[in-house]
């Protein structure tokens, strides 16, 4: 089935909307002369000036979407340029643990974050059973990090209201040890408030959406303490995202229809993309040069072209009477997964962009973790666990946990 586009909408071949990227650093483009790509067509020329430094010369590709050369990336990328704190690995190491970091390929076992029955509960999924429940929270958990190496999992205790009525924001991200299945720690993010969104950078620290305080927390897993806060630019920053290079953090930011843009060494706001429509998720492909915007206003997806600043492309989502929320890739980045809390379905999307299967779902999905060839979708408005078939893009099973679960990952 190809992606229907939605009227109006800007493609990749027409350059994408007007740019509206603004950027902290000054670049200026003159079109000068006809190149030639690597198979031999005539494409524009684009002599690109960062400011402070000499010019770069970069063939685009037709679309004028993409650069061929990457000497402008590599020599103004300070990640490029300087040891990580902690490194993981390589690029693909850390879009493999970010994307996303609930997903695996072999498990041990499953932890699930029950937000309606305020409760941590561990799973057997292979019989459809919870084995270990962990209470006592204050109101309420919500969100999930899962740090199989460190077997450790980081859930924010978000508010007792929800996003656009939090008059009680929380102050807490809760640590577990998933291999005894026991609460260990407590991260204190105050002044911070409303925790929400958690990722791993390629520097070993944990970065995590603070909505109310508009912000996003650098945390250390070894301290279990906030060392430092990045500007957001919105205090409806809810969901992050780190490019699988290393490079950015993305957050999209709700009512304010725009993703922030943050250099991820430097701790530093570089601007915000304007999107047409408010956001309720956000990704990021493979080669971190697609940032895909989940829209919240109608059932569709903004991709935006990293490197512009700008919405270059909108799909709408077929198959979907009512806006989607959470986008999730798988760890190959083959398949992205979208649900629709509102439409009770489930969408799983090739890479292109051009073929997505529709499959209905328990109510409310939320949010998804890969296992395999299988993927677990939480159900929070009827308290159960879908399992999708990859391969046959068909439900395969469904089991109860809990009152409601928002988010699961596996270790």
């Amino acid at each position: 089935m190809v992606c229907d586009r939605i009227p109006g909408s800007a493609s990749r071949q027409t350059g994408g909307r007007s740019r509206e990227l603004e950027m902290h650093e000054t670049f200026s483009r003159r079109p000068e002369m006809l190149g030639t790509d690597s198979s031999g067509d005539r494409v524009p020329t684009v002599f690109v000036t960062l400011a402070g430094r000499e010019p770069f010369l970069h063939l685009t590709r037709r679309s004028g979407l993409k650069w061929m050369l990457d000497k402008l990336e590599t020599d103004c990328n300070p990640m490029a340029q300087a040891p990580t704190r902690t490194p993981l690995g390589t690029s693909r190491e850390l879009a493999m643990c970010n994307v996303k970091d609930n997903a695996a390929l072999t498990t041990q076992g499953c932890i699930a974050v029950d937000k309606f029955g305020c409760q941590i509960l561990f799973l057997n999924v292979e019989t459809g059973t919870v084995e270990t429940v962990l209470d006592g929270f204050a109101k309420t958990v919500h969100e999930l990090l899962v740090r199989p190496d460190a077997s450790r999992a980081y859930v924010p205790i978000f508010c007792d209201g929800i996003h656009g009525n939090n008059p009680n924001p929380g102050h807490q991200i809760v640590v577990i040890d998933v291999h005894t299945q026991s609460h260990v720690a407590d991260i204190d993010v105050s002044p911070l408030a409303a925790p929400h969104t958690m990722r791993i950078g390629p520097d070993g620290l944990i970065y995590a959406t603070c909505e109310d305080t508009g912000v996003v927390a650098v945390i250390d897993p070894d301290e279990n303490a906030v060392i430092g806060t990045i500007d957001a630019g919105s205090r409806n920053c809810q969901r992050l995202d780190i490019s699988p290079d290393g490079t950015r953090i993305y957050t999209e930011n709700e009512e304010d229809c725009s993703v922030s843009v943050i250099d991820l060494q430097a701790r530093k706001l570089l601007g915000r993309i304007k999107t047409p429509h408010a956001l309720a998720g956000l990704a990021v492909s493979a080669d971190s040069k697609t940032v895909i915007a989940v829209d919240d206003e109608a059932p569709g997806l903004f991709l935006i072209d990293a490197e512009l600043g700008e919405v270059s492309e909108a799909v709408l989502l077929k198959g979907l009477k009512n806006p989607a929320q959470v986008a999730r890739y798988s760890p190959d980045f083959n398949v992205l997964a979208v649900t629709s809390m509102a439409g009770d379905c489930a969408l799983l999307i090739d890479a292109d962009f051009r073929t997505q299967t529709a499959i209905p779902t328990g109510r409310q999905p939320m949010d998804m973790a890969f296992r395999g060839n299988e993927l677990f979708i939480a159900c929070q408005g009827d308290g159960t666990i879908q399992v999708i078939d990859l391969a046959r893009r068909q439900t395969s099973r469904k089991f109860r946990a809990g009152v409601g679960c928002e988010s699961l990952g596996f270790f």
